[in-house]
Protein backbone atom coordinates (compact mmCIF):
# COMPACT_ATOMS: atom_id res chain seq x y z
CA UNK A 1 0.00 0.00 0.00
CA UNK A 2 2.70 2.81 1.09
CA UNK A 3 4.59 1.63 -2.19
CA UNK A 4 1.23 2.14 -4.45
CA UNK A 5 0.32 5.73 -2.76
CA UNK A 6 4.26 6.92 -3.46
CA UNK A 7 3.99 5.63 -6.89
CA UNK A 8 0.33 8.01 -7.66
CA UNK A 9 2.36 11.18 -6.27
CA UNK A 10 4.96 10.23 -8.16
CA UNK A 11 3.32 10.37 -11.31
CA UNK A 12 0.99 12.93 -10.15
CA UNK A 13 4.04 15.39 -9.89
CA UNK A 14 5.49 14.36 -12.46
CA UNK A 15 2.45 15.01 -14.36
CA UNK A 16 2.46 18.24 -13.00
CA UNK A 17 6.20 18.78 -13.88
CA UNK A 18 5.20 18.17 -17.44
CA UNK A 19 2.31 20.67 -18.02
CA UNK A 20 4.20 23.34 -16.67
CA UNK A 21 5.16 25.80 -18.98
CA UNK A 22 9.71 26.02 -19.41
CA UNK A 23 10.80 29.19 -18.02
CA UNK A 24 11.87 31.60 -20.38
CA UNK A 25 14.98 32.50 -21.28
CA UNK A 26 16.58 35.99 -21.42
CA UNK A 27 18.73 37.76 -24.29
CA UNK A 28 21.59 39.15 -23.02
CA UNK A 29 20.89 43.41 -23.26
CA UNK A 30 23.55 44.50 -26.07
CA UNK A 31 25.88 47.24 -25.04
CA UNK A 32 24.40 50.29 -26.28
CA UNK A 33 26.52 51.01 -28.94
CA UNK A 34 28.31 55.09 -29.38
CA UNK A 35 27.03 56.90 -32.44
CA UNK A 36 29.23 57.02 -35.03
CA UNK A 37 30.67 60.52 -35.28
CA UNK A 38 31.44 62.32 -38.25
CA UNK A 39 35.04 63.55 -39.30
CA UNK A 40 34.84 66.52 -40.76
CA UNK A 41 36.57 67.39 -43.60
CA UNK A 42 40.02 68.89 -43.05
CA UNK A 43 39.50 72.57 -43.14
CA UNK A 44 42.44 74.43 -45.99
CA UNK A 45 44.64 76.23 -43.95
CA UNK A 46 44.57 80.00 -44.91
CA UNK A 47 48.17 81.45 -46.04
CA UNK A 48 49.31 84.28 -44.31
CA UNK A 49 50.10 87.31 -46.55
CA UNK A 50 53.79 88.01 -46.77
CA UNK A 51 54.45 91.20 -45.10
CA UNK A 52 54.33 94.36 -47.07
CA UNK A 53 57.31 95.49 -47.66
CA UNK A 54 58.21 99.18 -46.68
CA UNK A 55 58.77 101.03 -49.98
CA UNK A 56 62.51 101.73 -50.35
CA UNK A 57 63.46 105.54 -49.84
CA UNK A 58 65.41 106.96 -51.91
CA UNK A 59 68.68 108.33 -51.24
CA UNK A 60 68.70 112.27 -50.82
CA UNK A 61 70.87 113.62 -53.46
CA UNK A 62 74.81 114.37 -51.70
CA UNK A 63 74.41 118.07 -53.35
CA UNK A 64 71.17 118.49 -52.01
CA UNK A 65 72.22 117.60 -48.27
CA UNK A 66 75.49 119.49 -48.94
CA UNK A 67 73.24 122.72 -49.82
CA UNK A 68 70.71 122.13 -46.87
CA UNK A 69 73.68 121.68 -44.17
CA UNK A 70 75.04 125.01 -45.83
CA UNK A 71 79.10 123.85 -46.43
CA UNK A 72 81.09 121.15 -47.42
CA UNK A 73 83.17 118.92 -45.72
CA UNK A 74 86.31 117.42 -46.74
CA UNK A 75 88.83 114.77 -45.57
CA UNK A 76 92.18 114.95 -45.44
CA UNK A 77 95.21 112.23 -44.93
CA UNK A 78 96.23 112.90 -41.52
CA UNK A 79 99.70 111.74 -42.51
CA UNK A 80 100.57 114.18 -44.87
CA UNK A 81 100.19 117.78 -43.24
CA UNK A 82 102.90 119.17 -45.70
CA UNK A 83 99.60 119.18 -48.08
CA UNK A 84 97.42 120.63 -46.09
CA UNK A 85 97.48 124.26 -47.09
CA UNK A 86 96.99 123.44 -50.63
CA UNK A 87 94.60 120.75 -50.04
CA UNK A 88 92.70 122.96 -48.35
CA UNK A 89 92.53 125.67 -50.71
CA UNK A 90 91.30 122.75 -53.31
CA UNK A 91 88.22 122.03 -50.64
CA UNK A 92 87.41 126.04 -50.63
CA UNK A 93 86.95 125.92 -54.31
CA UNK A 94 84.10 123.42 -53.88
CA UNK A 95 82.71 125.78 -51.20
CA UNK A 96 83.53 128.93 -53.57
CA UNK A 97 81.72 126.97 -56.60
CA UNK A 98 78.29 125.80 -54.70
CA UNK A 99 77.77 128.71 -52.28
CA UNK A 100 79.66 131.45 -53.72
CA UNK A 101 82.29 131.46 -50.06
CA UNK A 102 85.05 129.67 -50.04
CA UNK A 103 84.89 129.92 -46.40
CA UNK A 104 81.79 127.05 -46.11
CA UNK A 105 84.44 125.01 -45.84
CA UNK A 106 85.33 122.33 -43.13
CA UNK A 107 88.47 120.21 -42.98
CA UNK A 108 88.42 117.09 -40.88
CA UNK A 109 91.88 114.60 -41.01
CA UNK A 110 91.50 111.25 -40.96
CA UNK A 111 93.13 108.08 -41.42
CA UNK A 112 93.61 106.95 -44.74
CA UNK A 113 92.22 103.70 -44.52
CA UNK A 114 88.99 105.03 -43.15
CA UNK A 115 88.56 107.38 -46.01
CA UNK A 116 86.16 105.22 -47.75
CA UNK A 117 83.94 104.31 -45.25
CA UNK A 118 83.55 108.03 -44.67
CA UNK A 119 82.70 108.77 -47.33
CA UNK A 120 80.51 105.75 -47.71
CA UNK A 121 78.32 106.94 -44.85
CA UNK A 122 78.19 110.84 -45.23
CA UNK A 123 80.73 111.57 -42.48
CA UNK A 124 82.75 113.56 -45.09
CA UNK A 125 81.65 114.81 -48.75
CA UNK A 126 85.12 114.49 -50.06
CA UNK A 127 88.72 113.05 -49.52
CA UNK A 128 91.95 114.19 -51.51
CA UNK A 129 94.02 111.45 -51.30
CA UNK A 130 96.11 108.67 -53.64
CA UNK A 131 94.83 107.90 -56.46
CA UNK A 132 95.44 104.17 -56.12
CA UNK A 133 92.75 104.08 -52.54
CA UNK A 134 89.92 100.96 -53.25
CA UNK A 135 86.61 102.00 -52.85
CA UNK A 136 85.83 105.20 -53.96
CA UNK A 137 84.99 107.13 -57.18
CA UNK A 138 88.61 108.85 -58.57
CA UNK A 139 88.44 112.46 -60.22
CA UNK A 140 91.01 114.62 -61.73
CA UNK A 141 94.62 114.33 -60.60
CA UNK A 142 95.86 117.90 -58.95
CA UNK A 143 98.91 116.92 -57.45
CA UNK A 144 102.03 114.28 -58.09
CA UNK A 145 104.44 113.75 -55.22
CA UNK A 146 107.81 113.65 -56.49
CA UNK A 147 111.48 112.75 -54.93
CA UNK A 148 113.98 115.22 -55.71
CA UNK A 149 117.24 116.04 -54.80
CA UNK A 150 119.29 119.38 -53.83
CA UNK A 151 123.25 120.00 -53.96
CA UNK A 152 125.34 122.79 -53.14
CA UNK A 153 125.76 125.10 -55.92
CA UNK A 154 129.85 124.41 -55.26
CA UNK A 155 129.71 121.42 -55.75
CA UNK A 156 128.39 121.78 -60.07
CA UNK A 157 125.89 119.01 -59.54
CA UNK A 158 122.57 120.01 -61.70
CA UNK A 159 121.32 116.61 -63.34
CA UNK A 160 121.49 112.99 -62.29
CA UNK A 161 124.21 111.99 -64.17
CA UNK A 162 126.18 114.77 -62.54
CA UNK A 163 126.32 112.39 -59.17
CA UNK A 164 128.17 110.07 -60.42
CA UNK A 165 130.33 108.74 -57.30
CA UNK A 166 128.45 111.40 -55.08
CA UNK A 167 127.83 110.99 -51.38
CA UNK A 168 124.09 110.77 -51.20
CA UNK A 169 122.37 111.53 -48.21
CA UNK A 170 118.64 109.75 -48.25
CA UNK A 171 116.60 107.92 -45.55
CA UNK A 172 117.16 104.52 -45.66
CA UNK A 173 114.22 101.92 -47.01
CA UNK A 174 112.25 105.00 -48.23
CA UNK A 175 110.13 105.22 -51.45
CA UNK A 176 112.83 108.08 -52.02
CA UNK A 177 115.66 105.42 -51.92
CA UNK A 178 114.22 103.02 -53.69
CA UNK A 179 112.58 105.52 -56.27
CA UNK A 180 116.44 107.10 -56.27
CA UNK A 181 118.07 104.05 -56.72
CA UNK A 182 116.18 102.95 -59.86
CA UNK A 183 116.90 105.71 -61.64
CA UNK A 184 120.60 105.87 -60.65
CA UNK A 185 120.56 102.31 -62.31
CA UNK A 186 118.82 102.72 -64.98
CA UNK A 187 121.22 105.88 -66.20
CA UNK A 188 124.32 103.84 -64.88
CA UNK A 189 125.17 106.17 -62.09
CA UNK A 190 127.24 104.65 -59.09
CA UNK A 191 126.92 106.97 -56.24
CA UNK A 192 127.54 106.67 -52.70
CA UNK A 193 124.47 106.42 -50.30
CA UNK A 194 124.29 107.14 -47.02
CA UNK A 195 122.10 106.30 -45.14
CA UNK A 196 119.23 107.68 -42.05
CA UNK A 197 116.82 106.45 -39.84
CA UNK A 198 116.10 110.50 -38.80
CA UNK A 199 115.47 113.18 -40.51
CA UNK A 200 116.78 115.89 -38.56
CA UNK A 201 120.05 113.94 -38.46
CA UNK A 202 120.06 113.58 -42.13
CA UNK A 203 119.90 116.84 -43.21
CA UNK A 204 122.36 118.29 -39.87
CA UNK A 205 124.82 115.79 -41.61
CA UNK A 206 123.98 117.38 -45.27
CA UNK A 207 124.60 120.79 -43.79
CA UNK A 208 127.89 119.41 -41.92
CA UNK A 209 129.39 118.44 -45.37
CA UNK A 210 129.43 114.90 -45.21
CA UNK A 211 127.22 114.28 -48.69
CA UNK A 212 127.42 116.18 -51.45
CA UNK A 213 123.54 115.74 -52.17
CA UNK A 214 120.52 114.76 -50.05
CA UNK A 215 117.15 113.14 -51.69
CA UNK A 216 113.89 113.25 -50.32
CA UNK A 217 110.18 114.02 -50.86
CA UNK A 218 110.57 117.47 -53.07
CA UNK A 219 108.01 118.84 -50.98
CA UNK A 220 109.74 118.71 -47.96
CA UNK A 221 113.02 119.31 -49.34
CA UNK A 222 110.89 122.86 -50.37
CA UNK A 223 110.16 123.20 -46.63
CA UNK A 224 113.52 122.46 -45.56
CA UNK A 225 115.40 124.89 -47.83
CA UNK A 226 114.80 128.26 -45.99
CA UNK A 227 116.19 126.82 -43.06
CA UNK A 228 119.29 125.70 -44.12
CA UNK A 229 122.05 128.30 -43.20
CA UNK A 230 122.61 128.88 -46.46
CA UNK A 231 119.67 128.74 -48.70
CA UNK A 232 120.71 130.69 -51.55
CA UNK A 233 123.97 128.35 -51.81
CA UNK A 234 121.38 125.16 -52.15
CA UNK A 235 120.41 124.39 -56.41
CA UNK A 236 117.52 122.22 -57.33
CA UNK A 237 118.98 119.02 -59.23
CA UNK A 238 116.81 118.41 -62.16
CA UNK A 239 115.50 115.19 -60.88
CA UNK A 240 111.57 114.58 -60.26
CA UNK A 241 111.21 110.78 -60.00
CA UNK A 242 107.12 110.33 -59.56
CA UNK A 243 106.30 108.68 -56.36
CA UNK A 244 102.32 108.86 -56.71
CA UNK A 245 98.96 110.85 -57.82
CA UNK A 246 96.71 112.51 -55.72
CA UNK A 247 93.45 113.05 -56.46
CA UNK A 248 89.69 114.46 -55.78
CA UNK A 249 87.83 111.58 -54.58
CA UNK A 250 84.10 110.78 -53.85
CA UNK A 251 81.75 108.31 -52.61
CA UNK A 252 80.33 105.64 -55.44
CA UNK A 253 77.00 105.71 -54.52
CA UNK A 254 75.80 109.44 -56.00
CA UNK A 255 77.06 110.12 -59.96
CA UNK A 256 75.98 113.96 -59.95
CA UNK A 257 77.79 114.55 -56.59
CA UNK A 258 80.89 113.02 -58.35
CA UNK A 259 80.42 115.28 -61.52
CA UNK A 260 79.80 118.10 -59.08
CA UNK A 261 83.30 117.41 -57.37
CA UNK A 262 85.01 116.35 -60.62
CA UNK A 263 83.99 119.83 -62.35
CA UNK A 264 85.34 121.83 -59.49
CA UNK A 265 88.44 120.17 -59.97
CA UNK A 266 88.35 119.92 -63.65
CA UNK A 267 87.54 123.72 -64.19
CA UNK A 268 90.63 124.24 -61.43
CA UNK A 269 92.93 122.75 -64.20
CA UNK A 270 91.28 124.45 -67.34
CA UNK A 271 91.54 128.15 -66.17
CA UNK A 272 95.31 127.58 -65.49
CA UNK A 273 95.13 125.91 -69.09
CA UNK A 274 93.11 128.96 -70.72
CA UNK A 275 95.60 131.09 -68.57
CA UNK A 276 92.84 132.92 -67.08
CA UNK A 277 93.92 133.78 -62.72
CA UNK A 278 92.26 135.96 -60.23
CA UNK A 279 94.05 138.57 -61.53
CA UNK A 280 92.53 139.01 -64.88
CA UNK A 281 89.49 137.33 -64.04
CA UNK A 282 87.50 140.47 -64.97
CA UNK A 283 88.88 140.95 -67.77
CA UNK A 284 88.33 137.77 -69.19
CA UNK A 285 84.59 138.54 -68.18
CA UNK A 286 84.61 140.81 -70.34
CA UNK A 287 86.45 139.85 -73.30
CA UNK A 288 84.81 138.30 -76.52
CA UNK A 289 86.46 135.20 -76.57
CA UNK A 290 84.22 132.32 -77.20
CA UNK A 291 85.61 129.73 -75.37
CA UNK A 292 86.54 131.31 -72.27
CA UNK A 293 82.75 132.91 -71.86
CA UNK A 294 81.05 129.51 -72.39
CA UNK A 295 84.08 128.21 -70.07
CA UNK A 296 83.22 131.52 -67.52
CA UNK A 297 79.12 131.17 -67.76
CA UNK A 298 78.96 134.74 -68.84
CA UNK A 299 76.06 134.05 -70.81
CA UNK A 300 74.37 132.36 -68.13
CA UNK A 301 73.10 129.00 -69.34
CA UNK A 302 76.53 128.33 -71.59
CA UNK A 303 78.47 127.14 -68.79
CA UNK A 304 78.21 123.65 -67.56
CA UNK A 305 76.80 124.34 -64.20
CA UNK A 306 73.13 124.18 -64.79
CA UNK A 307 73.14 120.55 -66.15
CA UNK A 308 75.17 119.49 -62.53
CA UNK A 309 72.75 121.88 -60.25
CA UNK A 310 75.60 124.45 -60.26
CA UNK A 311 75.24 127.80 -60.92
CA UNK A 312 76.45 128.40 -64.75
CA UNK A 313 79.37 130.92 -63.59
CA UNK A 314 80.72 128.41 -61.19
CA UNK A 315 84.24 128.32 -62.62
CA UNK A 316 84.48 132.01 -62.32
CA UNK A 317 83.57 131.82 -58.13
CA UNK A 318 86.18 129.76 -58.03
CA UNK A 319 88.67 131.53 -59.69
CA UNK A 320 87.74 134.73 -58.30
CA UNK A 321 87.52 133.45 -54.27
CA UNK A 322 90.59 130.55 -55.01
CA UNK A 323 92.36 130.83 -57.98
CA UNK A 324 93.24 128.82 -60.71
CA UNK A 325 95.40 125.16 -59.90
CA UNK A 326 98.92 127.70 -61.10
CA UNK A 327 97.62 130.37 -58.29
CA UNK A 328 97.23 127.15 -55.15
CA UNK A 329 100.21 125.60 -56.57
CA UNK A 330 102.63 128.82 -56.36
CA UNK A 331 100.45 130.13 -52.73
CA UNK A 332 101.63 127.08 -51.09
CA UNK A 333 105.22 126.07 -52.48
CA UNK A 334 106.61 128.95 -53.71
CA UNK A 335 110.17 127.56 -54.28
CA UNK A 336 109.00 124.41 -55.11
CA UNK A 337 109.70 123.99 -59.11
CA UNK A 338 106.31 122.34 -60.75
CA UNK A 339 108.25 119.31 -62.77
CA UNK A 340 105.80 117.03 -63.21
CA UNK A 341 103.09 119.38 -61.62
CA UNK A 342 103.11 121.30 -64.24
CA UNK A 343 99.85 121.05 -67.22
CA UNK A 344 100.33 118.26 -69.31
CA UNK A 345 100.52 121.52 -72.39
CA UNK A 346 103.18 122.87 -70.33
CA UNK A 347 105.35 119.48 -70.05
CA UNK A 348 103.85 118.46 -66.88
CA UNK A 349 101.96 115.30 -65.96
CA UNK A 350 98.41 117.52 -65.01
CA UNK A 351 96.84 116.80 -68.18
CA UNK A 352 93.38 119.57 -68.53
CA UNK A 353 90.16 117.84 -69.04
Amino acid sequence: MPTRLSLSVFAACLLCACGMPAPETLAPTPAPTEAATATPSPVPATETPPPTPEPTRTPIPRRVVVVARGNVICGFDAVRPDLLGFETDVCRSVAAALFDNPDAAEVRTLDLSGAPDALASGEIDLFIGPVDLDGVAMGPTLFIDTVGAIARNDVGIRTLVDLKFATVCVMQDSAAERLFEEAAAAQRVPFQPLWFSDLETMYARYEQGHCDAIVDDRIRLAGRLPALSAPRDQGWIDLALAAGARALLTGTSDANWSDVVNAVGGSLIRAEALRIDSANLDAALAGEEEEIRAFLGVDGEAGSGPGLGLSGDFAARIIRHVGSLAEIYERHFPTLPRGPNALAQDGGAIGAP
